[in-house]
C-alpha cells in the first residue's frame, strides 16, 4: 500500500511539474525563439549579423487600453497574440514618422499569408497634428494615443537610450506575449527588418 501511495504522489508531482513547465514555455517561448534566431544562427544577414538590437531581458509591456482616432479604445490586449511592428512618435507624425509607417506597411504587404499573425502599431501623443493622415493610413494600422495615464504607463516601459523614446525614430518588435524584444534604429531600412522577420517567422513556422 505504501508503494502505491508513493507512486500516486509521485505521478501527481510530475503532472504538476509538467503543467508548470508547459505554462512557463507558453509565456517565454517567443522570447527564447527570438534569442535563438538572433544569437543562434537561424537569422543571419549577408554580413553575418542581425539588423536589430535584441532587448535583454525582454521588457513586458503593461496591458493598457488606449484611445484611437475613431474615438474608440484599442482594448487591453491589443499588443497580445500577434507579433507587432511598433513605432513611437512624439506630438506629431510627419516625415520620419510617416516614412517609418510606410516601411512597416511594405513589410506587412511582403508577407501576405502571415498578416493574421503580424500587425503594425503607432503610438502617438494625443495632440498629434497628423490625425487626418493617420486615420487615412491603411486600416491594418493600429493607432493609440499616449496622452492618457495608461499611455504614459505604456511609454515608461520602453528603454531610454541616447534620446527620448518619442524622438528616437525607432521601430520596435513586440512578441505575442506583449514583450518588447527587438529595437531597430532609425537608419535601418525596411528590407533589413523584413529579412530579420522572415527568419523569425519562418522559425516560428508561421509562414
Amino acid at each position: 500500500m505504501s508503494r502505491i501511495g508513493l507512486s500516486s504522489v509521485g505521478v501527481q508531482r510530475y503532472r504538476r511539474l509538467f503543467f508548470l513547465g508547459f505554462i512557463g514555455l507558453l509565456f517565454i517561448g517567443p522570447l527564447l525563439l527570438t534569442i535563438w534566431v538572433f544569437y543562434g544562427g537561424a537569422l543571419q544577414s549577408s554580413s553575418g549579423t542581425s539588423h536589430g538590437q535584441l532587448i535583454v531581458p525582454a521588457r513586458p509591456l503593461p496591458m493598457v487600453s488606449l484611445a484611437t482616432p475613431g474615438g474608440s479604445e484599442t482594448g487591453a490586449l491589443f499588443l497580445r497574440s500577434k507579433w507587432s511592428l511598433l513605432y513611437v512618435a512624439a506630438d506629431t507624425c510627419e516625415q520620419r514618422c510617416q516614412a517609418a509607417l510606410r516601411d512597416t506597411r511594405s513589410i506587412m504587404e511582403s508577407f501576405d499569408v502571415v498578416q493574421s499573425r503580424l500587425q503594425r502599431v503607432v503610438l502617438v501623443d494625443g495632440a498629434c497634428c497628423a490625425r487626418g493622415w493617420l486615420a487615412g493610413e491603411r486600416s491594418d494600422l493600429v493607432v493609440g494615443w499616449l496622452s492618457s495615464e495608461q499611455g504614459r504607463l505604456l511609454l515608461a516601459a520602453f528603454p531610454v537610450l541616447s534620446v527620448p523614446v518619442e524622438t528616437a525614430g525607432r521601430i520596435y518588435l513586440v512578441d505575442p506575449q506583449g514583450d518588447l524584444v527587438v529595437s531597430y534604429p532609425a537608419n535601418v531600412l525596411a528590407p533589413a527588418i523584413r529579412s530579420d522577420l522572415d527568419g523569425l517567422l519562418r522559425t516560428a513556422k508561421v509562414l
